[in-house]
């Protein structure tokens, strides 16, 4: 072989090795602009003026793409449970109480960038500023664990909301 031959072989060796690293950063890239990112957001409002309040549990996609939610557990005490169950337990003897809750039946729920899924809402009786704050207390006792995927199959991290960090949010 003379030297011509080892610098085509080089110039070849090159263009491979930028190519495969051209479809690494494309992949990259392709991945990064997908890419769901979910944040739980408990919304609460104590409505003095009507002897009202509500609080709402809400998952909202921050991400770049759509994020297909493959799993939601609700547990208190390392016991699964569900929204409604949660709702009836924290406004036990509520007369007037109105729950809405969302529940996924075992399907897959896609929430697309930018929008915002509203997992529970509870509008509820208050007799005064005390009652309002026993059942946002009632509530650290719960976890909510949400399972999540990208459009191309990527699986992401849980996200967990668990009482301590709510606790931290509202003292």
């Amino acid at each position: 072989m003379d030297i011509g031959d080892w610098l085509t072989l080089l110039v070849a060796v090159c263009a491979l090795t930028l190519t495969m690293l051209q479809a690494f950063w494309q992949r990259r890239h392709d991945r990064g602009a997908v890419r769901p990112l979910l944040k739980i957001h408990l919304n609460y409002q104590n409505k003095v003026e009507s002897n009202r309040a509500s609080i709402e549990i809400t998952v909202t996609n921050l991400g770049l793409g759509p994020a297909i939610i493959t799993s939601s557990i609700l547990t208190k005490a390392k016991k699964e449970t569900t929204f409604k169950a949660m709702a009836e337990q924290v406004l036990v003897g509520r007369k007037g109480s109105i729950i809405d809750f969302f529940d996924m039946d075992g399907t897959r729920e896609a929430i697309i960038a930018g929008d915002t899924l509203v997992l529970l809402n509870m509008d509820f009786p208050v007799a005064e500023d005390k009652r309002f704050i026993e059942v946002i207390e009632q509530m650290y006792d719960f976890n909510l664990r949400i399972k999540y995927t990208s459009i191309l199959g990527d699986k992401y991290k849980s996200i967990v909301e668990d009482g301590a960090s709510l606790r931290k949010r509202f003292t």
